[in-house]
């Protein structure tokens, strides 16, 4: 009983967006994975866990990416929870069963190490595959989503992440004219993003840091989105 969650396998801390209905969702979130404790053996659900997203149980609308396009949707920003925990969930080795990544990369975690989910699918699963069971924190505290894991180390071996940008592709800029904005003036809605492939690896080593193996994780890829630019009427640049 000494042994039950002793150790700390794996933590991160991830950046909150200054949207209070986001961090909020990002809060209850937490609050339902927070003290969860898996056995040997045992699969999680993502969405097992947290059940469907709605008004009812306090989330409110926020920025999410439906189909490739920006929406306000009930529940969203709680990928940055599901993304914080297969983090983690690499980092303590543990098997994963089903993982996405977003259409565009995220910037609160490296590259490639995110994981979307949405009720009715995608969702984010793994198995525990140690001897002990472990305990799933969560919480939100100065600004930062802060995730961890604990369980019962036996070696003193670990896990680091690595991630490799294969390609890219530069997001394109598109212009819009509207009768608000003033003659000169440009107002940036969106500033896009690259699309591009990532590969990860999750890398073993022995405690005196002897390379274990160096295991392919996952590819990743991620689409272009347009930078967007709204000028005034008839100020749209020529082709």
């Amino acid at each position: 009983e000494a042994l039950l969650f002793r150790d700390l396998l794996a933590s991160v801390d991830t950046p909150l967006t200054n949207n209070a209905v986001r961090t909020k969702n990002i809060e209850i979130a937490a609050s339902m994975l927070n003290e969860t404790i898996l056995l040997p053996g045992q699969e999680f659900s993502y969405n097992g866990a947290l059940g469907e997203r709605t008004e009812e149980k306090g989330y409110g609308p926020a920025t999410a990416y439906a189909n490739g396009e920006l929406v306000e949707e009930v529940g969203g920003g709680i990928c940055q929870l599901s993304s914080a925990l297969y983090y983690c969930c690499m980092l303590a080795d543990e098997e994963i069963l089903e993982r996405t990544n977003h259409l565009y990369y995220q910037t609160y975690l490296p590259l490639g190490m995110d994981a979307t989910v949405s009720w009715g699918g995608p969702d984010f699963r793994f198995k525990l595959k140690d001897e002990y069971p472990i305990l799933m924190k969560a919480w939100i505290e100065g600004g930062q989503l802060k995730t961890e894991i604990w369980g019962t180390k036996l070696d003193d071996s670990y896990v680091e992440l690595e991630y490799h940008v294969d390609y890219t592709v530069p997001h394109k800029t598109v212009y819009y004219e509207h009768k608000n904005v003033k003659s000169g003036k440009r107002v940036i809605t969106d500033y896009g993003r690259d699309g591009m492939q990532v590969t990860t690896y999750r890398v073993r080593y022995k405690g005196d840091g002897t390379l274990i193996e160096r295991v392919t994780e996952a590819v990743n890829v991620y689409s272009a989105r347009d930078q967007v630019i709204v000028v005034a009427i008839g100020e749209r640049p020529k082709k």
